[in-house]
């Protein structure tokens, strides 16, 4: 009644079919969820010099900066995000 799918290769599988599929929603970037504007500040950030492990925001970078009192580490393109964002409510350029 169904096809005997075992001598199938399985690179047409993971190649073919999931890929274009699966890649946009197992695509860690994509599936990132930013804090609001305004939430974090990054003047309570500073760099640590000890491992803070993984990003908590994008959870794909090495954590490098910290907030103690948000308990958050985060690194150095989410900080520059930060910095932008506070920078653009100040008026600066």
């Amino acid at each position: 009644m169904y096809p005997n799918i075992s001598n199938v290769s399985t690179s047409i599988f993971s190649h073919g079919v999931c890929n274009p599929l699966c890649n946009p929603v197992c695509n860690r970037v994509a599936n990132v969820v930013y804090p609001l504007p305004g939430v974090l500040d990054y003047r309570e950030f500073e760099r640590a010099r000890v491992d803070l492990g993984r990003c908590d925001i994008c959870d794909s970078g090495k954590a490098v900066y910290r907030s103690r009192e948000a308990q958050v580490g985060i690194c150095e393109g989410c900080y520059a995000r930060l910095v932008r964002e506070g920078n653009a409510r100040e008026g600066v350029r």
